[in-house]
């Protein structure tokens, strides 16, 4: 039998492979079925790909999803639905160092009480936008001046936060 333990540990070997997705209410389908009716947003995975996962819960502080139900939309009426667990959003924050062209930007200071699940990094320059679990990145610039640097955050509840400042990089 597949106990607590199992899921935790499952939890730690595949949490770090996967992108937070939000949860949305539905009040169409709460209205269907007489009850409070979430739905899981995978679509919004990396890989674009959806699996549906059934009703959905929290085990506790920092967990992924939890496959409790999976079935018909007729036999939801009978499901009690979770009560879903409260967060408040994060808080983005972070400090910038530049040397010369190459700058250094550290986002520990962003705050969540839960965990902050990614940190997505548009430099200001048209250079794509850098997304990552770890909170430090660096980032070269090809030319001196003034760029806004915003630094995204978002809970591992979907949540999302944003700061911004500017940076003054140097010619090499």
């Amino acid at each position: 039998m597949i106990g607590l333990e199992d899921i935790e540990a499952a939890r730690e070997a595949i949490g770090p492979r996967l992108h937070p997705t939000p949860t949305v209410g539905s009040e169409t389908l709460g209205k269907l079925t007489g009850a409070r009716v979430f739905l899981k947003a995978e679509l919004f995975q990396k890989t674009g790909s959806f699996k549906p996962r059934g009703v959905l819960t929290n085990l506790g502080v920092g967990s992924p999803n939890l496959l409790l139900y999976t079935g018909t939309l007729s036999s939801w009426a009978s499901v009690t639905s979770p009560t879903p667990t409260t967060s408040n959003p994060p808080t983005a924050s972070f400090t910038a160092s530049c040397s010369k062209s190459s700058c250094a930007f550290d986002g520990s200071g962003s705050t969540d009480d839960i965990r902050i699940a990614s940190y997505a990094w548009d430099f200001g320059d048209g250079t794509p936008l850098v997304s990552s679990s770890s909170a430090a990145t660096t980032h070269a610039y090809v030319a001196s001046g003034a760029y806004t640097v915003v630094l995204r955050v978002t809970d591992s509840a979907g949540r999302l936060a944003k700061t911004s400042k500017t940076v003054r990089p140097k010619r090499p």
